[in-house]
């Protein structure tokens, strides 16, 4: 998929059904009864779906599209149900939500299902239409740069709002940008993504550098263990690898985090301390 070129203008009927998408999902993202806000913010919810509609059209989404943005998230987060998406929007639109939808499927969503949730979702985009993809790639990028903007003004405590260490965020993260790069290339959305995962990266790096990391013992000979580092090496992380502070995993992130000296076992550690561990370099 080459970045389209919109050769229409829009009319007021593209307009208005987004202007319904926005309303049905004002109505039904509630919590409590109250407005339903962005995790760990006051920032009305309504604000990431009107983003991620934006994207869409930004990158020659159609008006389905656009709308399936605004509702991405109505299967996952509220009692609304395909058969009502169908009802009021049509199965076009339908369709698309539940190609972008995560855990819709009664999974608990949790700390310790979290792992489990995203991979099921990872796996599945490479069945997804590419129609669908440019509506995950949407939502990911607005996401990824939302976190990547709070924990630079708001500090290491962002990451606490999350069912998952810093480095599982960026290997999800990655693992979305690499399903979705070549059916999107040349898009926006796509240099987007692209860049809140670079960013994601930096931050998850620095924290690394800047924390103490406590190795677990290996589980399978009782080995000292060493972090993993993914990606390109910078001059210093050569220089601690030298040491033998650090092992390379390779170029692209992976589920482990530390490698042991002695048996070579790879592994992912438990202890909190295991989300100080550098997953991604340079």
């Amino acid at each position: 998929m080459s970045a389209p070129i919109r050769t229409t203008r829009p009319s007021k009927s593209d307009l208005d059904a987004v202007l319904k998408a926005l309303e049905f999902a004002a109505e039904h993202h509630l919590e409590d009864g109250s407005v339903q806000v962005r995790k760990g913010t006051t920032v009305p919810y309504l604000s990431h779906l009107m983003i991620v509609a934006g994207f869409v059209w930004e990158s020659g989404g159609d008006t389905n599209q656009a709308v399936a943005g605004v509702l991405h998230d109505t299967l996952e987060d509220t009692a609304v149900t395909r058969e009502l998406l169908t009802e009021v929007f049509g199965v076009d639109v339908a369709t698309l939500v539940v190609e972008c939808s995560d855990g819709a499927d009664g999974q608990p969503r949790d700390n310790n299902s979290w792992r489990c949730r995203k991979q099921k979702y990872i796996d599945n985009i490479a069945t997804k239409s590419d129609r669908a993809k440019l509506v995950t790639a949407a939502d990911k990028a607005h996401n990824g740069s939302a976190i990547v903007a709070d924990v630079r003004s708001l500090g290491d405590n962002v990451w606490t709002r999350f069912n998952a260490t810093p480095n599982d965020i960026l290997w999800y993260y990655d693992e979305v940008l690499t399903g979705v790069i070549d059916a999107l290339a040349g898009t926006p959305v796509l240099a987007r993504l692209k860049s809140a995962v670079d960013d994601l990266r930096d931050l998850v790096r620095t924290r690394a550098e800047a924390m103490p990391i406590e190795m677990e013992a290996c589980p399978r000979c009782g080995g000292s263990g060493v972090p993993l580092v993914y990606g390109f090496p910078t001059p210093e992380t050569l220089q601690a690898a030298q040491g033998a502070n650090f092992a390379f995993g390779g170029c692209m992130p992976s589920p482990f985090d530390a490698r042991c000296s002695n048996c070579g076992h790879e592994w992912t550690q438990t202890s909190p301390q295991a989300s100080y561990a550098p997953r991604a370099d340079g």
